[in-house]
C-alpha cells in the first residue's frame, strides 16, 4: 500500500505573486511543513473558477494563509473557509522581528463586503497561541501550545 505524500495549500493574495514576499512565504512553509506544498501562482496557474481551487484545498492537510495589509481577499478567505468547515488546519503566515512565523486560525470575520475584495475579510488566530508567542518574545517561560 501506497502512503500519500502530506499536502499543503499556500493561499495568499493575487496581489504578491511574483514577489520577493512569495517566495519568502513560500520558502518558510517548505521549511515547516513536511510534504508537498502547493502555491497556486506556480502549481496551479488561472484554473477558471473559484471552485477548482476549493477542490484542491479540500484535498490539502493544511492551509497557510498570508494577509494583505491584515486582511485576506475574497479568494483568500473562501479557500480558509472552506478548509475550516472540512477541519482541515489553516495558519495565518506572518513576518515578525525575527522572521516568518505562524499561528493556528480559529475563525473568520467579513470586514467589507463591498466592492474592493482585496480587504474583504480577517482572519481570526488562536488566541493562547499569540500569548505563548507574545512570551516568548518578552523571554518568559512558557508551556509550549501543540
Amino acid at each position: 500500500m501506497k502512503t500519500r505524500l502530506k499536502k499543503a495549500y499556500y493561499a495568499h493574495s493575487m496581489k504578491i505573486y511574483n514577489s520577493k514576499r512569495e517566495a519568502e512565504e513560500y520558502a518558510y512553509i517548505k521549511s515547516i511543513f513536511k510534504g508537498n506544498v502547493v502555491c497556486p501562482n506556480k502549481d496551479l496557474g488561472e484554473l477558471g473558477s473559484m471552485k477548482r481551487y476549493l477542490n484542491v484545498v479540500s484535498d490539502a492537510d493544511a492551509v497557510y494563509a498570508s494577509e494583505f495589509n491584515e486582511r485576506v481577499g475574497k479568494g483568500v478567505f473562501e479557500e480558509c473557509e472552506t478548509a475550516l468547515k472540512l477541519g482541515i488546519p489553516v495558519y495565518v503566515v506572518r513576518k515578525g522581528v525575527n522572521g516568518y512565523y505562524c499561528f493556528p486560525v480559529s475563525g473568520l470575520k467579513i470586514e467589507d463586503q463591498g466592492i474592493n475584495w482585496v480587504f474583504y475579510g480577517s482572519l481570526v488566530v488562536d488566541t493562547t497561541s499569540l500569548l505563548q508567542y507574545l512570551k516568548e518574545l518578552e523571554g518568559t517561560p512558557s508551556n509550549k501550545v501543540a
